[in-house]
């Protein structure tokens, strides 16, 4: 997943790990995120906003280009595949239960 910044990338996926490199992928540094759960998708939003989402209803959340996350309160434990943002500003979650609306 790239960032706004020319040659940043973010890496994710098992367990929760995220790595990010600022130098187009000659260095890794990993990145703590407040979950172990898998991440299955990721969208830039914004001039600097991220959004990881993955199993176990996991919506993640950066607004500084990917150096560091929270974590949006679960509602259910459905997991998520894919994101998306809409023109008004909200997420589109999609997951094992369909699409679901949510505010950014």
């Amino acid at each position: 997943q790239g960032t706004a910044k020319e040659g940043e990338v973010l890496v994710f996926g098992l367990r929760g790990h995220v790595f990010r490199s600022s130098d187009a992928g000659q260095s890794w540094e990993q990145v703590y995120v407040p979950t172990e759960a898998t991440l299955n998708n990721g969208i830039r939003t914004g001039s600097s906003g991220v959004v990881l989402v993955g199993q176990s209803g996991t919506v993640l959340l950066s607004s500084d280009s990917g150096m560091n996350f929270t974590k949006r309160e679960a509602s259910h434990l459905d997991a998520y595949t894919a994101v998306a943002t809409t023109e008004a500003g909200g997420l589109l979650l999609v997951g094992e239960k369909g699409v679901r609306l949510a505010q950014n």
